[in-house]
């Protein structure tokens, strides 16, 4: 590759697609247009600590600074102000004590600055980065430090890297001249390992703001020179490989696609339904947290002593400790053995040693409090950190194929697996905490024993309700099965005697629900990139029926992949007068631009058979934003039921109706897995991010959503290249290998189905092509690390043996083994 004028953030890009060619060798001469900027005159904003490392760090190299402003977030203690001020008055620097623009603009009027040097420890408002922009010179630039690598949050970035166990440093960026919407990564930093979970808030504040203090000198001089230290480029490329869920960040991108809120995570509440070593992280990265006594709701400061996990219950314990049987009999938030304001505090996994702001009281359960502001922790996650992050690769791992197996061998070990050996990867498997099944048990004894009707009770009803908050849906419906959910959303919208719009890449229940609603199907091809519904395809299929006549079209999530074209597809479905039905069977707390699958269209339905991406066992919910719509599918649920009427004396008021009820066990498993389907689709996606990163983007394209966030139901790695035609012979050979992939998304087209066989077939050449060509690997929560890199190389293993065949190599030949067809 060879360029001769480039701006510096396509250079990184450059080298980034270099670092990842990983056959053969390739030589770059990189020749970047410089771009350097004047720093005769600076701006300084922020009077933080290394807010004042910078003013010295300006003045002793006799750099004109020409005025400091106070900032507007973040600030520092008063005698780091007073420092800056007597800095200020020593040097005759404008001190501008508050942001004030007016202001600002009178004191510096005449002497605007070529550099504006950002020390807040936040980011400041969009507003006051354009008021600082009219005091920067003609071809000025402003610059910032962020605390932080990863701006996964608008709020302190540092903390939300500590509770996912993320990769800890300071990143600098600069505003592009005239477009304040895009910033360029001009200096990146990564810490020396911080123990998570172990180091204080304020130690690790002080870490961060020293280290952006040694930094400023470096990129000084690149803004000057134009020579960036391309160094920066191996310390990114590490922070993704063990934060895999950054993979793919747009480096201009200061801030993603996540909320802007000023709010701390939870607002800064702790739920007591959390494991021990995550509150004890959650409560150091803020460097404070909260709590409430049960009964007065009484706001109490929480700092943790020390923990005591089930592990340490099970050992030799001290007698002043309390013992498994208090921990049985105790539940989570209650207090035992205080001492003062000190006590222990039951969690979901063992004890907490809580201080608190005032004397608790042996006994009083403190209150749990999750999903607080749109930054909610949930109340019963589980995990230790926010994320499971895979961590690197132990060894550089090279692949030796003997007659029976591909053995993984580390390349610089003795160290192999014996000769022969095949590791086994099934194609799903499913498993539950200890102290999930327990708690499981003890509430199902409750339901026996509480002489409360055993179905469509106390569980169902916190099950409808807890689904319906984590996708902020209005109104959900517990039902039996995913196909009954569609079933009465189809009855629920009316569409007997009218056309139902489906694409043909579905599981057949989709079209079976609209079939057993008296509708007629048409069918709609779907687009390359998301393999979902294409929309001018769409409009093609709606301009073939008169005004009226379609009653619905069906959107499927694949995968739990939410399409950047869903909303052109609802405003079709708008002008046409025509509903928009989800099929989120797969898209279990999928959003993308603020919007939740389920809450999208007029109607949602969501499966919970026991491979989805959460489960009850067997059964579905139907969700819907529209008050009438949901009456009378309460109505078809049931019979057909007047629900308003008396319990005792049903009245049936529709005839298209079914009996969708379910049992309070389905409820209550439906209900606990509600408490625990983040963490398991945080596992997810950054198991697809570990397949995307590892699988040979010459042959497989692995589909991925744009932004926001998929439940990745599955892994869908579309054949391309000389793979395209092989899936057959690569599940054979990965069969052969110990890799069972899962059904794909999906074999053979509905269209296609015998059940269709004698009808008129439709047009859909993209969906005949991407369903004959795509795999779908193994893809579960349970699934390790270890096991996704052997599905990875055996895949990548059979595409180079296709691709050598296909180009006549001999050599390729004998080195691997011929599939089993």
């Amino acid at each position: 590759m060879i360029s001769h004028r480039l701006p510096l953030r396509e250079v990184q890009a450059a080298f980034e697609m270099a670092a990842d060619y990983r056959n053969g060798a390739m030589k770059i001469a990189l020749l970047p247009e410089l771009q350097t900027y004047s720093v005769n005159s600076i701006g300084l904003v922020g009077c933080t600590s290394h807010g004042l490392a910078y003013l010295q760090h300006l003045l002793a190299n006799r750099l004109q600074v020409t005025f400091v402003a106070e900032g507007c977030v973040g600030g520092e203690s008063s005698d780091v102000k007073e420092q800056i001020v007597s800095l200020c008055r020593l040097h005759d620097v404008f001190f501008l004590d508050g942001l004030c623009a007016s202001e600002a603009m009178a004191r510096v009027e005449g002497n605007k600055v070529d550099l504006i040097i950002d020390a807040n420890r936040e980011r400041p408002s969009e507003a006051s980065r354009q008021r600082f922009a009219s005091l920067l010179a003609p071809g000025g630039v402003s610059v910032r430090t962020q605390l932080g690598l990863w701006p996964l949050r608008q709020f302190r970035p540092w903390v939300w890297a500590q509770l996912r166990g993320l990769p800890q440093g300071v990143a600098t960026y600069v505003d592009m001249p005239g477009r304040l919407d895009e910033e360029c990564l001009v200096d990146l930093y990564e810490l020396e390992e911080v123990p998570l979970g172990r180091c204080s808030a304020a130690d690790l504040l002080g870490r961060l703001e020293r280290a952006a203090a040694e930094r400023l000198g470096v990129w000084l001089q690149a803004l000057q020179t134009g020579h960036y230290d391309m160094s920066m480029l191996r310390t990114l490329r590490a922070c993704k490989q063990r934060s895999p869920c950054l993979a793919g960040s747009d480096l201009t991108a200061a801030d993603g696609a996540m909320a802007v809120s000023e709010a701390s995570p939870n607002d800064s509440w702790i739920s007591w339904h959390w494991r021990c070593r995550f509150i004890q992280r959650f409560c150091v990265a803020l460097g404070h947290a909260r709590t409430a006594r049960d009964a007065e709701a009484e706001e109490l400061q929480v700092e943790v002593q020390s923990i005591i996990t089930m592990e340490d219950l099970v050992a030799a314990i001290p007698t002043n400790v309390p013992s498994l049987v208090d921990f049985a009999a105790a539940q989570p938030g209650q207090v035992l053995r205080t001492s003062g304001s000190t006590g222990f505090v039951r969690a979901l996994d063992g004890f907490i040693v809580a201080s608190c702001s005032s004397s608790i009281k042996e006994g009083e359960v403190l209150q749990s409090r999750g999903d607080c502001t749109e930054l909610g922790i949930p109340e019963r996650f589980q995990g230790d950190t926010l994320e499971t992050v895979p961590p690197p690769p132990k060894a550089d791992l090279s692949l030796v194929v003997s007659d029976e197996s591909i053995i993984a061998r580390p390349a610089h070990s003795s160290e192999t697996k014996q000769e022969g050996s095949i590791r086994k990867v099934p194609m799903f498997q499913l498993d539950f905490e200890d102290a999930f099944v327990d708690d499981f048990t003890s509430r199902a004894r409750e339901i026996l024993t509480s002489g409360r009707p055993l179905s469509e009770n106390h569980y169902v009803r916190k099950f409808e309700e807890e689904f319906a908050k984590l996708i902020h849906a209005p109104h959900a419906i517990a039902t039996t099965s995913g196909t009954t959910a569609l079933d009465i959303a189809m009855r629920g919208i009316g569409v007997a005697g009218k056309v139902v719009i489906v694409p043909s890449n579905t599981f057949f229940a989709t079209q079976v629900a609209a079939l057993n609603a008296q509708a007629t199907l048409d069918w709609v091809d779907i687009e390359a990139d998301y393999l979902q519904v294409c929309p001018e395809s769409l409009r093609r299929v709606f301009a073939r029926h008169p005004p009226g006549a379609v009653a619905a079209v069906v959107l499927v999530h694949i995968g739990g992949i939410l399409s950047p074209h869903f909303r052109k597809i609802r405003e079709l479905c708008k002008e046409h007068g025509s509903a928009l039905v989800e099929d989120a069977a797969h898209a279990h707390l999928s959003h993308s631009g603020g919007e939740w699958a389920g809450t999208i269209g007029d109607v949602a339905a969501f499966s919970f058979f026991p491979t989805k991406v959460m489960t009850a066992g067997e059964a579905g919910i139907v969700t819907t934003g529209n008050k009438a719509l949901h009456e009378r599918m309460l109505s078809i649920k049931e019979f057909g039921k007047d629900t308003q009427g008396p319990r005792s004396r049903l009245v049936q008021l529709r005839s298209d109706a079914l009996n969708g009820r379910i049992s309070e066990f389905t409820g209550l498993l439906g209900f606990l897995e509600c408490g625990r389907v983040q963490g398991r689709v945080n596992r997810r996606n950054a198991l697809l991010a570990r397949f995307g990163g590892q699988l040979d983007s010459r042959y497989y394209r692995v589909v991925r959503q744009r932004e926001g966030q998929s439940s990745y139901y599955k892994c869908v790695a579309v054949l391309e290249g000389p793979m395209r035609g092989k899936r057959e012979e690569l599940r054979s050979f990965a069969a052969d290998h110990g890799v069972t992939f899962t059904a794909e998304v999906y074999f053979r087209p509905v269209h296609r189905m015998p059940a269709y066989a004698g009808t008129s077939l439709p047009d859909l050449p993209v969906t005949d092509d991407l369903c004959a060509n795509h795999v779908c690997p193994p893809l579960y929560p349970e699934l390790s690390e270890e096991s996704s890199d052997h599905c990875c190389r055996v895949m990548n293993c059979f595409a180079q043996q296709v691709a050598a065949s296909s180009e006549g190599s001999e050599q390729c030949h004998q080195a691997v083994k011929k599939p089993r067809l």
